[in-house]
């Protein structure tokens, strides 16, 4: 597997007095184990551009970019994606006068981390290659709005990118973070050549977001909800719908994978409480998954996805680790 980075794709939240613990230093401190154990080279920088809107139109609504774009309005898009701002106007994990950056500067690194995870897909698309980026995975962005700490779809604009340029066909969308893929689910909805797969916890966020009007609880084509204790059965579930899927679309040309880390148990983020898988047992859900797309001879795009607090990044390394020893 080749391994992928880029610096630009990164930011530290408390530079906008964000109190949430999604860490930037996750990439580095994978590098750095990565390195340790295979030598320097072992993490390349992805070769990259930035998206123009077009591009992002491909799958958000005009007037959500152009408010992306417009300095007087991504303040307040950039706020509510991150859910700074209670109902009656107090903050929530956000302290302002923490902020040294403007929240442009915050847009810019999420279109960043989209452009990214493009070239690195198309990389993995046009060279039958199976790529992890150490970034992405914003599954929470949706057509006409951003949400849970996501502003830009990046594999579904990856994939309709690579459909209208490159001849891509079909793909699946894996999703393994602890939350719903709602933004996915919702962005493919009326797309037959998108197949999805979320795993995620049965209760909790998005679900308990009822006073949010949206459409949170959209399906994907496969959903595989867990429930409080049932880690033990959490692999088998993944396995049988993994094999759900490639019976509805046998044949993708292009397979990306959320690899979100924070169903670990030392995961940090309150709304990730109701899954908790052991180390040993995230690295069985990982090495299942992408065994499961080699056995099929189709190249897989792995991106970050959700991971909080100092532990997050051992979930990808141990991961990576094994996959480039064998």
């Amino acid at each position: 597997m080749n391994i992928y980075s880029c610096v630009d794709t990164e930011s530290d939240l408390t530079d906008w007095g964000i109190e949430i613990p999604l860490l930037y230093n996750r990439p580095k401190k994978i590098t750095e184990y990565l390195q340790s154990q295979f030598g320097k080279n072992i993490v390349k920088e992805i070769d990259w551009a930035l998206l123009s809107k077009k591009d992002l139109m491909l799958v958000h609504s005009c007037d959500y970019i152009e408010s992306l774009f417009n300095n007087t309005t991504v303040d307040g898009v950039m706020i509510e994606i991150y859910e700074l701002q209670k109902e009656d106007g107090s903050y929530h994990r956000f302290d302002p006068r923490k902020k040294v950056k403007d929240f442009s500067e915050l847009f810019y690194h999420q279109h960043a981390e989209a452009s990214g995870v493009y070239y690195c897909a198309k990389n993995a698309f046009l060279n039958n290659t199976d790529n992890f980026f150490l970034s992405g995975g914003m599954h929470h962005a949706m057509t006409d709005r951003g949400r849970g700490f996501c502003t830009l779809n990046d594999q579904v604009i990856a994939i309709k990118k690579l459909q209208f340029e490159h001849g891509l066909n079909n793909a699946w969308v894996i999703d393994l973070d602890v939350h719903k893929g709602d933004g996915t689910a919702e962005c493919t909805k009326d797309d037959p050549t998108i197949s999805t797969l979320s795993i995620h916890m049965k209760n909790g966020w998005p679900f308990d977001e009822t006073w949010l009007p949206g459409p949170w609880d959209i399906s994907s084509t496969v959903d595989i909800p867990i429930g409080v204790h049932e880690e033990d059965v959490y692999l088998k579930k993944l396995e049988e719908g993994l094999n759900e899927l490639k019976k509805i679309t046998p044949n993708p040309d292009l397979v990306f994978v959320a690899d979100g880390s924070d169903p670990y148990e030392k995961d940090e983020l309150e709304s990730s409480k109701f899954i908790k898988l052991s180390k040993e047992q995230m690295l069985k859900r990982d090495l299942l998954v992408y065994r499961f797309i080699k056995e099929m001879n189709v190249p897989q795009q792995w991106v970050m996805a959700g991971g909080y607090g100092e532990f997050s990044w051992e979930i990808y390394a141990q991961f990576l680790e094994r996959v480039v020893k064998t």
